[in-house]
Formats: structure tokens, sequence, C-alpha cells
């Protein structure tokens, strides 16, 4: 999971970098990067975060809690992306 952590926060590092620098300029390879580095996020995030997140939900409250409030928090991860969707549109 560090792992996942630290790929993601250096993607957008380099994001934030490319973004600063070439951003309103000509530089066709520099703004290709930019977009590359979205990809490239969505990688570590894919493959390091995306199914932990679900996992140390259902390990975060004791057995007898464990069915009921894994709904709820499950629910509120769903929810957080359908807004996000909606706001995207």
């Amino acid at each position: 999971m560090a792992f996942g952590v630290l790929g993601c926060m250096s993607t957008l590092i380099v994001e934030a970098a490319l973004v600063a620098t070439y951003l309103g300029t000509s530089n066709k390879s520099a703004l290709l990067a930019c977009v590359a580095m979205f990809f490239v996020f969505q990688v570590f995030y894919a493959l390091c975060l995306d199914g932990t997140q679900f996992s140390y939900l259902g390990e975060v409250f004791r057995k007898s809690f464990r069915t009921r409030r894994f709904e709820t928090l499950i629910a509120d991860v769903l929810k957080s992306c359908s807004d996000a969707h909606s706001r995207e549109g």
C-alpha cells in the first residue's frame, strides 16, 4: 500500500510540475506527457490502492459490527464516486 501511495504521489508531483511549466505553451510533447501522467497515476491507483480500500474497510470494525458497518462504508464510497461523476457531467 505504501508503494501505491508513493507512486500516486510522485505521479501527481510530476503532473503538477509539468502543468506549471508547460501549460499555455505550444510544446506538444510536454502536453502529451501531462496526459500520460494521468494514465500512470491510474496504474498505481488501480494496482495498489483500489482493492485495498475495500479489504481495509472490512477490517476496521470488530466482528460483531463488521457486516453492518462494512455495508455502510461501501455505500459511502459508492455514493462519493457517483457524486463526483455527476459533478463532471
